[in-house]
C-alpha cells in the first residue's frame, strides 16, 4: 500500500469524523470537508518537517509533526473560512486520532515502529511487543474519548490541549516498549516529544480561558461604499 493510498484512506476517515463532530459546533458541511483535506495536507507536511528535524532527511514520517505544526496552520486557515479557532482545533483533535489509527495499520503491515523483543522461543524466534497494534488501539480509544467530550459545553475550545496531553502520556508509556535510539541525552525522540506535547497541552489549558478571542469569529471586513461623483 503506497503512502498516497494510506493518506487518502486516513483523509476519508477524518472527513467522516469531522462530519459527525462538526454538527456540535454548527460548522457547515462543506467547511468540514475542506478543513479535512487541508488538515491532511498540513499534517503530512508537518510529519515530513519533524522527521527532518530529527534526522536531517525527509525520509519517513514523524507523527508529532502533525501534532505540533498542523494546528498552527489550521487556525489561520480556519479564520479564512470564518471559523472560530476553538471550533477548528476541536475538530482537528479526534480527526488526527483517526488518521493515526490508519497509519498504525500501515505500520503493522510494513513492520516499522516495531516493539522490543519480550521473549524468545525454543527455536530461537523472537516475540516482540505488538507496539503498532497497541498504539493503534490507544489512538482509537483516544478518538472515542475526544468525541464524547465534544458533547460537553464546558470542554469547547479545550479538546486539542486534552489531545496533546492524553496522546503525550500514552505515547510516552508505549514508546518504552518500542525499539528506539537516543535522540536527546538518553531520551528517544518519541519520549522527548511526548513530554513537549504534555507540557504544551497543560499550558494551553491554563491560558485558553484568559483569551476570549479564542471563542470568537474573526471580524468581518466592512466594504467601503464608493461615493458617486455628481458631474455639473
Amino acid at each position: 500500500m503506497s503512502l498516497f493510498l494510506v493518506v487518502s484512506l486516513g483523509m476519508s476517515v477524518m472527513i467522516l469524523i469531522m462530519l459527525y463532530a462538526g454538527k456540535y459546533r454548527n460548522i457547515p458541511v462543506w467547511k468540514r470537508v475542506v478543513l479535512s483535506v487541508l488538515l491532511t495536507i498540513t499534517g503530512v507536511a508537518g510529519t515530513k518537517l519533524m522527521v527532518f528535524i530529527e534526522s536531517g532527511s525527509f525520509g519517513g514520517l514523524s507523527y508529532f509533526g502533525a501534532v505540533f505544526f498542523a494546528p498552527v496552520i489550521m487556525v489561520f486557515l480556519g479564520l479564512i473560512f470564518r471559523c472560530k479557532p476553538s471550533d477548528t482545533l476541536d475538530l482537528c483533535a479526534p480527526a488526527e486520532c483517526g488518521m493515526l489509527v490508519v497509519m498504525k495499520i500501515n505500520c503493522y503491515r510494513t513492520g516499522c515502529c516495531r516493539g522490543r523483543v519480550i521473549a524468545t522461543t525454543i527455536e530461537g524466534a523472537e516475540i516482540r511487543f505488538p507496539s503498532q497494534i497497541v498504539e493503534g488501539l490507544a489512538a482509537l480509544g483516544l478518538m472515542v474519548v475526544l468525541l464524547l467530550l465534544f458533547r460537553q459545553d464546558k470542554q469547547k475550545g479545550k479538546l486539542y490541549p486534552w489531545y496533546m496531553i492524553l496522546y503525550g502520556v500514552t505515547r510516552f508509556l508505549l514508546n518504552l516498549f518500542r525499539e528506539t535510539t537516543p535522540f536527546l541525552w538518553i531520551l528517544p525522540a518519541g519520549n522527548f516529544w511526548s513530554l513537549v506535547s504534555l507540557s504544551l497541552g497543560l499550558l494551553s489549558l491554563l491560558f485558553i480561558p484568559k483569551c476570549p478571542k479564542w471563542y470568537q469569529l474573526p471580524p468581518q471586513k466592512r466594504r467601503r461604499k464608493k461615493k458617486r461623483r455628481i458631474h455639473a
